[in-house]
C-alpha cells in the first residue's frame, strides 16, 4: 500500500515522480511510480500517471516472464471517494525483460484529488 498524506503538496511542489518503497507480492519485488503532474510525455499536466514496476530483475534467468493481475485502488480520504481500474481487457499483465512496468499515462481520477 502507498499512502500519501498530502497529495496536493506533491503537485504544488512540482514533484515530477514519487516512488513507493519496494514491496513483495506473488514472490516478486515491486514498487509504484506516481507522477502527480503526468509523466512528462506531453505538455498536458492535468492528469496523474501511475505505474507498477517489477524490481530486481537482474537476477532473473534469460527469457523470464511474470504474469499477474494488476488492479489499482485509489482512495481520497478527505472526500471519501475512490476509484479502481485495471487493464481495459481485464487480462493478466505480462512483465518481461522488455516490459518491466505497467500503468496508466493519463488516469481518469484527477478530479478525485483536485475536485475538478
Amino acid at each position: 500500500m502507498l499512502k500519501i498524506e498530502s497529495f496536493s503538496l506533491l503537485s504544488e511542489d512540482h514533484t515530477s515522480k514519487f516512488e513507493s518503497d519496494i514491496f513483495e507480492a506473488s514472490g516478486h519485488k515491486w514498487r509504484l511510480d506516481l507522477y502527480p503532474n503526468g509523466n512528462g510525455e506531453d505538455d498536458d499536466c492535468s492528469h496523474i500517471s501511475l505505474y507498477v514496476v517489477i524490481c530486481n530483475t537482474d537476477s532473473c534467468s534469460q527469457g523470464w516472464d511474470v504474469c499477474v493481475d494488476v488492479t489499482f485502488f485509489v482512495y481520497d480520504h478527505i472526500h471519501h471517494n475512490f476509484v479502481t481500474f485495471q487493464d481495459v481487457n481485464g487480462q493478466r499483465t505480462r512483465f518481461h525483460g522488455k516490459k518491466t512496468n505497467m500503468g496508466f499515462r493519463q488516469t481518469n481520477f484527477f478530479g478525485v484529488f483536485y475536485g475538478k
